[in-house]
């Protein structure tokens, strides 16, 4: 490696004494115990080094190892397939990392506590990580536009609209939500049947008035039925009201909000499964991924 002087120079020269003596102070150190025992704290933030790279070189990962293997087993280092589970979520962390990572690090440097070189032990660009992948399985039931831009960058489709670009725009110019923009892409297999071979659930819009009689009588003819139900609702207190009222009525019901803790929430599922109580009448239901086959209602009410 090496020595740090250029950047301890650098820092000189920008009335920054204190960070080139703490610069030099601590890669002095690490130096010293590289040499005597093999290793130093943050050794990592001197792997440009250890590794031969050069500035703004792509660290080595874990995709380059998928690459090796498949090199060695198949002949042929392309011949490996990388799955995203929910993708919309995954996707943007990857560039998310690199952003988060960068801008520490460049504080670090700026005040002497690392080497420049410290910033090339980083997580992928977006590009780097897409590059690096020769076969992508986005899974998602809501997929967002990084995914979309993807698919239109390697099939080189245009924007349309006016847009010349190969390659779709952020917001396409004549998409007026998600949906309209996935109806303008080419290549996007939908899936009409389910493979676990149940149909989409039927969904029905009522009005407000006269929701919650409304609401009880289905709830009834759930029960006679020996099934279960659940009311989506959009604050705490609405849902402690809504519980209230129906066990007021006869219905076993029960609340799940954030304020429950994991355990008893867990309890109050069990309860419902097992017919202990009727109804739950809790906040987001439909995002937290239940999985609860008793239930045959899902009711989203309005206060």
């Amino acid at each position: 490696m090496k020595k740090p002087w250029k950047q301890v120079a650098t820092l000189k020269s920008e009335n920054k004494e204190i960070e080139a003596h703490r610069l030099e102070q601590r890669t002095r150190y690490d130096m010293e115990m590289l040499n005597e025992i093999g290793y130093c704290t943050s050794v990592e933030n001197y792997s440009m080094h250890f590794d031969g790279r050069t500035t703004g070189e792509r660290p080595h990962c874990l995709l380059d190892f998928f690459a090796a293997s498949a090199k060695q087993f198949h002949g042929d280092p392309t011949k490996y397939l990388v799955i995203m589970d929910e993708s919309h979520v995954t996707l943007p962390q990857v560039g998310g990392m690199y952003a988060g990572d960068r801008s520490r690090k460049l504080n670090l440097i700026e005040h002497g506590f690392r080497l420049p070189s410290a910033a090339d032990n980083r997580p992928l660009k977006i590009r780097e990580f897409q590059s690096l992948i020769p076969q992508m399985v986005y899974v998602s039931a809501t997929p967002g536009e990084r995914e979309l831009l993807h698919l239109c960058e390697l099939t080189n489709q245009r924007g349309g609209g006016g847009v010349e670009e190969p390659v779709l725009a952020k917001k396409h110019a004549e998409a007026e939500s998600m949906y309209d923009m996935l109806q303008m892409i080419d290549g996007i297999p939908r899936m009409e049947i389910r493979p676990t071979g149940l149909l989409d659930p039927m969904i029905e819009v009522r009005g407000t008035e006269g929701q919650i009689a409304d609401l009880l009588s289905e709830i009834n003819i759930r029960i006679k039925k020996g099934e279960r139900t659940l009311v989506t609702v959009l604050t705490i207190k609405f849902a402690e009201e809504v519980a209230a009222y129906l066990n007021k009525m006869g219905t076993k019901a029960h609340h799940l909000h954030s304020e429950i803790d994991t355990i008893e929430r867990t309890e109050i599922i069990n309860a419902l499964r097992i017919g202990h109580i009727d109804v739950i009448v809790g906040i987001n239901l439909l995002r937290e991924g239940l999985d609860i086959p008793e239930v045959s209602l899902v009711r989203l009410f309005e206060e």
